[in-house]
């Protein structure tokens, strides 16, 4: 039985998992829960009226106001979840080493700034724990579909992707990233982005281009409204075409064949797909982690991941505040 510490008791902690229109698992408390293997043990949190819930819910759940009350209580702790504010991620991933856990389940990003990234990922390098960071999207059917779909050369030689998110570079549009990254099996190496919204804010709204190797030219757009829902990705290449939309609930398949229409030409038809079963994606990040830990296997989306994705979106932040190509 893996032992499990929540640092943070907040909506992706506990609380996403109270909305009934959500089907899925939404918060790391119902993921430990739905797993015969893990318990959580001990929840970090620091507000009176949420360590009063918890007590009256689940009196069995240890219950600390900090970190430092956590490592003098000498619980022998298998895996924590930083589900704090970004802010704190730095010094818990810092003072998590002393609890020596066997994984780590980090929220994104991993860190507030780029340098603190670096310097996890320069800490946790010789150490045995695994991370991984919660781009759960990754595990969802129809994103790892056109992975699938990409890596066997089905839509030929990749040249252009479009893909949309709702507003939050850094907590949302990362997702759109990583999801990117893992499909295309690329890195980005410059960008060219503006600001959608107000740049004043820590997590602005970001739009712009991202310049992959390989000639891949990636345009990721922000509708600039948090509550106008989109998150989708539109790969099109050489032979054929990948569409993932509806937030990741449908998936399109085009190849290029000889017009009907046009003499010399090629247009794009749509090809039947089967459909397959929907994964729990934030149930399989947390199985997967389990897993490679126990098989001694490399785990993603990893610290590594979790540092590139930060890194593109705050090459684009700098892109949008001095109006210029940066390079990531």
């Amino acid at each position: 039985m893996f032992k499990a510490v929540i640092v943070g008791f907040g909506d992706i902690a506990y609380f996403l998992s109270k909305d009934k229109k959500r089907k899925k698992t939404w918060s790391h408390f119902e993921a430990y829960n739905s797993i015969n293997e893990t318990k959580v043990y001990a929840v970090v949190e620091r507000d009176q009226k949420k360590i009063d819930f918890i007590k009256k819910k689940y009196p069995q759940i240890n219950v600390f106001r900090n970190i430092n009350e956590l490592i003098n209580s000498k619980l022998n702790i298998d895996i924590i979840s930083i589900c704090s504010p970004t802010q704190t991620h730095f010094d818990i991933l810092n003072r998590s080493l002393i609890l020596k856990p066997k994984i780590i389940i980090c929220e994104k990003p991993i860190c507030e700034t780029l340098s603190e990234a670096k310097k996890i990922v320069k800490l946790y390098k010789k150490k045995k724990i695994k991370i991984i960071i919660n781009h759960q999207r990754r595990f969802e059917t129809n994103f790892l579909i056109a992975k699938q779909i990409v890596a066997t050369g089905k839509i030929g030689k990749v040249l252009n992707i479009n893909a949309n998110y709702t507003s939050k570079i850094i907590n949302i549009g990362t997702h759109l990233i990583d999801c990117i990254r893992m499909i295309i099996n690329s890195e980005p190496k410059f960008t060219y982005s503006i600001f959608k919204k107000n740049l004043s804010k820590k997590d602005p709204s970001v739009s712009g281009i991202l310049y992959f190797n390989n000639d891949i030219n990636c345009f990721i757009q922000s509708l600039g409204s948090k509550y106008k829902y989109i998150f989708e990705i539109d790969i099109i290449g050489s032979k054929g075409r990948i569409r993932v939309i509806n937030n990741g609930k449908n998936i399109e398949f085009f190849q290029f064949k000889r017009s009907k229409n046009f003499e010399k030409y090629e247009e794009l038809y749509k090809k039947k797909m089967k459909l397959k079963k929907q994964t729990d994606p934030m149930r399989e990040l947390f199985v997967n982690v389990i897993n490679a830990y126990k098989n001694k296997k490399k785990v993603y989306p990893d610290i590594h991941d979790g540092y590139q994705n930060l890194s593109i979106v705050c090459s684009m932040i700098k892109s949008a505040k001095y109006k210029k190509l940066v390079k990531i």
